[in-house]
């Protein structure tokens, strides 16, 4: 960075020591909520697992997930191996991820054509936003933070045409949840803002993420699907899940404007 970057930068310098002290309150708080069944229930996680295992039907039966999300799951075990079962050390790694996807907010922020400035307050705001402590929180919910670190590196990597990297952030934001699928819109959706190349110039590009989406939904809806058993007990009709669909953008989007009764 140059000098007058990293002048410019103190909002999310001030904003990384907010959100630590901020966390600092539960960093060591008792695992709760999800992480009961995923973590510390989850004996199975304790014993060495090979990694091929994350790419076979034997995923289902260690990591008490109904859907594939390897990444996430490769994630606890590292960090088991690593620490145990702490929470302090789980969520420490967690708060130090997040802190790098502030970052990455802000190079993404730049390269669509922000100055310094508005992209280190604009990153600033993401990373002391109220909408994250409960992904803090809860050490299984670490999915979500992966993913967004992978679509941050796609999207940067999209804008100054590093299609590879690009592909293999979208490959990682997938792998840790099905939410990654946004990515495809998004890349668009950063073309058309960034007014540089047209969506067409990047062809190559897109092709290469849409061969990455397609090799995942392969695996993830054929010999990887989920167990049925458990996820037919909470089948929808198309109309409801569309109903709850909306309803979910609709709170998502009034928490990111006004984040209240979080």
């Amino acid at each position: 960075m140059g000098s007058s970057r990293l002048r410019s930068a103190w909002p999310l310098c001030l904003a990384s020591l907010l959100c630590v002290a901020a966390c600092a309150a539960f960093l060591s708080a008792p695992l709760a909520w999800d992480d009961h069944g995923t973590i510390t229930l989850n004996h199975a996680l304790a014993r060495p697992i090979p990694a091929k295992a994350l790419l076979t039907q034997d995923y289902y039966r260690f990591s008490s997930e109904q859907s594939w999300r390897p990444l996430a799951t490769a994630s606890y075990l590292a960090m088991i191996r690593a620490f145990g079962k702490s929470p302090l050390a789980m969520r420490g790694v967690h708060l130090a991820l997040h802190l790098a996807n502030g970052l990455l907010a802000a190079l993404l922020l730049e390269a669509l054509g922000l100055p310094a400035a508005a992209a280190f307050w604009g990153a600033a705001l993401f990373l002391v936003h109220p909408a994250h402590v409960e992904t803090l929180f809860c050490v299984s919910f670490n999915e979500e933070i992966l993913c967004a670190l992978g679509l941050l590196v796609m999207l940067w990597a999209h804008l100054r045409g590093r299609a590879a990297v690009a592909a293999a952030g979208f490959a990682a934001a997938l792998l840790a949840k099905e939410t990654g699928v946004v990515g495809l819109p998004l890349a668009a959706a950063c073309d058309l803002l960034a007014a540089r190349d047209g969506i067409r110039r990047k062809a190559s590009a897109y092709a290469a993420y849409a061969a990455t989406l397609a090799a995942y939904l392969w695996a993830h809806f054929g010999p990887l699907a989920g167990p049925g058993g458990i996820g037919e007990a909470y089948a929808l009709v198309p109309t409801e899940r569309a109903l709850y669909a909306a309803q979910s953008l609709a709170t998502a989007a009034r928490v990111f404007v006004l984040p209240i009764r979080l």
